[in-house]
């Protein structure tokens, strides 16, 4: 079968789960990894021929995607701020309004010496990040998760970045006395409320982690107000918070900042146009 003629068979199955462009994107994807035997030129080629083989190999995949699962699964790798991450179902896929919020701590703290903390770590994309632009930080990380931890130490010790990833629940306030003092503190905290699940895309419900995304509707903004109130008593003077948000509550956790004395309190839209990062500073 030529390769053009699959595309098109393939894209009708995947037509009510991704636009054209996005069908696209995840059949390459999942051609160069399941079959790395050819040239990756050769899948730009639609006169380029698949074997019987090639096609019972790609169908498994592509089963996979028609039941919904993100690709970044399938292939068990997902690329951020340039560097490639493994992941599983254990932790989120990387996004790239994390990139921005990443960018924003680096372009702040480039060829500074700086302790930084991140809160949640998950896949480990934020510390390890950091940890590989900004050559004079010394960086920790933590997550309730033991999934999540054992795959980000896996992921740091192959990228040979140094990240102290440690096992402590940031709500726990005896656990949390175990860490330091940090000049950046750095959190991508779950923030969904558990009544907006009904609203969520299908591939992030059904398959990425619901202890990293959900939060109890009673206390939404839980994990702000204990990062915030760890922050005061963890974080250097002259130190700057930094906040991953939900476009709906940032403005709420800005009042939180201001009320807990904070200053220059920056709230950041993201490519999409949306309040999606907070940094504040600590006098």
């Amino acid at each position: 079968m030529l390769w053009g003629e699959y595309k098109i068979e393939v894209k009708k199955l995947l037509q009510n789960l991704y636009d054209s462009r996005e069908a696209d994107q995840v059949l390459l994807i999942l051609a160069e990894e399941n079959l790395s035997h050819y040239n990756k030129l050769n899948f730009r080629d639609f006169n380029f021929s698949l074997n019987k083989k090639d096609v019972e190999t790609l169908s498994l995949g592509i089963q996979r995607l028609i039941n919904g699962e993100p690709i970044q699964y399938i292939v068990g790798k997902a690329w951020f701020y340039d560097m490639e991450f493994k992941v599983n179902s254990s932790v989120l896929i990387p996004r790239p309004e994390t990139e921005e919020l990443v960018h924003w701590i680096i372009q702040d703290w480039k060829n500074k010496k700086v302790n930084v903390l991140d809160i949640g770590t998950g896949s480990g994309c934020i510390p390890l990040a950091l940890a590989n632009n900004l050559d004079l930080a010394e960086v920790d990380a933590i997550d309730v998760s033991e999934e999540a931890l054992q795959l980000a130490k896996l992921v740091g010790a192959e990228l040979a970045l140094d990240v102290n990833f440690r096992s402590i629940n940031i709500l726990d306030s005896e656990q949390r006395e175990e860490l330091g003092t940090y000049d950046v503190i750095v959190s991508n905290p779950p923030y969904i409320p558990n009544n907006e699940r009904s609203e969520m895309n299908d591939r992030v419900l059904n398959y990425e982690p619901h202890l990293a995304l959900f939060v109890d509707d009673e206390d939404p903004l839980i994990f702000y107000k204990e990062i915030i109130d760890f922050a005061l008593s963890h974080l250097n003077t002259g130190g700057k918070l930094y906040f991953e948000c939900n476009e709906f509550n940032a403005q709420k956790v800005k009042t939180m900042l201001v009320a807990h004395g904070f200053e220059d309190i920056e709230l950041r839209l993201d490519l999409q146009g949306k309040n999606r990062m907070i940094r504040a500073s600590f006098m």
